[in-house]
């Protein structure tokens, strides 16, 4: 069953590749329905409720993600634009496309609308109530969150400028 499971998964991220616009499309339309989940997900697994304070401040633009605390803190609460790269270190799509990450958010950095990156690694077991509030079904999955709200999303591995146009989209939201 699992290897069913695992084996229609690499099929729906191929079909994906092959037919990005229409699916992405439909992504984007149930995007807030999944940050209420998400955010409302994440909640249970906090040590406290979600709040409206200040987000902790960070010099890092490049991060990992170690904890649900960490994540609504850092992310959720971020003042400025997050890309939340969910991945796994087994997963060759995601080898090649964090790079292509980084390199873009280190670019942005040195703009006037600069943006974070937030690594989650979904095999550790701190981040699978992450994972889970998001939904996440195949890796690596890629979302642009501001203001706390996931703002577009996109699965498997993109060239740089389909990620650079992810990230303007991102800002300019």
């Amino acid at each position: 069953f699992f290897f069913f499971f695992f084996a229609m998964s690499v099929f729906m991220s191929a079909i994906r590749s092959v037919f990005a616009s229409p699916i992405r499309k439909c992504a984007l339309s149930t995007t807030a329905t999944a940050t209420a989940t998400a955010t409302a997900s994440l909640s249970l697994f906090t040590s406290r409720p979600l709040s409206t304070s200040s987000p902790s401040s960070s010099s890092e633009s490049i991060f990992d993600v170690t904890s649900a605390q960490q994540f609504e803190e850092e992310v959720l609460q971020s003042d400025v634009p997050v890309i939340v790269d969910f991945h796994a270190t087994w997963c060759g799509p995601c080898v090649m496309l964090k790079p292509t990450l980084k390199s873009c958010v280190e670019a942005a950095a040195n703009t006037d609308k600069p943006v974070k990156l937030a690594l989650v690694d979904i095999d550790s077991p701190d981040n699978v109530p992450i994972a889970q509030a998001f939904h996440v079904a195949s890796v690596p999955s890629i979302y642009g969150i501001k203001n706390g709200k996931v703002v577009n999303n996109f699965m498997g591995a993109r060239p740089q400028g389909e990620v650079e146009k992810f990230i303007q989209e991102l800002v300019d939201a």
